[in-house]
């Protein structure tokens, strides 16, 4: 298991960042400690757990 850490931008919501980690909005709620889901704000740093690693774009890129 992988722990990252995420920087909030402007106009994401837990939604969009699960998504993007390929995990649930409740997960990350729940590792952060965030009560209430809507309330992210720029800048704040989320612990990410992840049950696995996926290739990043770059390592699924083949070179011929």
């Amino acid at each position: 298991m992988a722990t990252v850490n995420y920087t909030v931008r402007p106009g994401d919501t837990l939604w969009n960042i699960a998504e993007k980690f390929d995990t649930s909005v409740n997960d990350i709620a729940r590792y952060n400690g965030i009560s209430d889901v809507n309330q992210i704000y720029p800048g704040q740093v989320l612990r990410i757990c992840l049950l696995y690693t996926s290739p990043s774009p770059r390592d699924l890129s083949t070179s011929r």
